[in-house]
């Protein structure tokens, strides 16, 4: 699937709940973006792995028999926040994804923070995104 001009591999098959994969193949790690008049590097650390399969679930208001819930990214280190997950239901689609790409100098501080490793994300990232899509309808 190609998204903004990068290709990703957002699936492998067969799949199953050990299903592991390297869906940024094609995009360099260290590729800078610009966010807010900033440069980022939102996929470091990236890999693919399955946490659920055919799981139901309820997104909004829409229960759903058979689920898939992927997290694509969960790295967590004193100055990068990367987590991505999406879930997609059986015969729609995706139907949810939340991104966190956040930087934070933080904890980089002589001598750091009390709360260096306490303080939520929300609090210390300096520049990045957190984003969140739900379904609202289908068909």
């Amino acid at each position: 699937r190609t998204e903004d001009n990068l290709r990703f591999l957002k699936m492998v098959f067969p799949m199953d709940r050990r299903s592991e994969w390297d869906g940024n193949v094609w995009i360099d790690d260290s590729r800078e973006i610009e966010i807010a008049g900033e440069r980022i590097r939102p996929f470091s650390n990236w890999y693919y792995e399955v946490d659920s399969i055919d799981v139901p679930a309820v997104v909004n208001s829409f229960a759903f028999d058979s689920t898939l819930l992927i997290t694509e990214a969960d790295d967590n280190n004193i100055i990068e926040r990367r987590l991505s997950r999406v879930r997609y239901a059986k015969h729609v689609g995706l139907v949810w994804r939340e991104q966190w790409i956040l930087d934070s100098q933080y904890c980089n501080q002589v001598p750091p923070p009390v709360d260096c490793e306490t303080r939520p994300w929300e609090l210390k990232a300096e520049k990045g995104y957190i984003l969140r899509q739900t379904l609202i309808e289908h068909n």
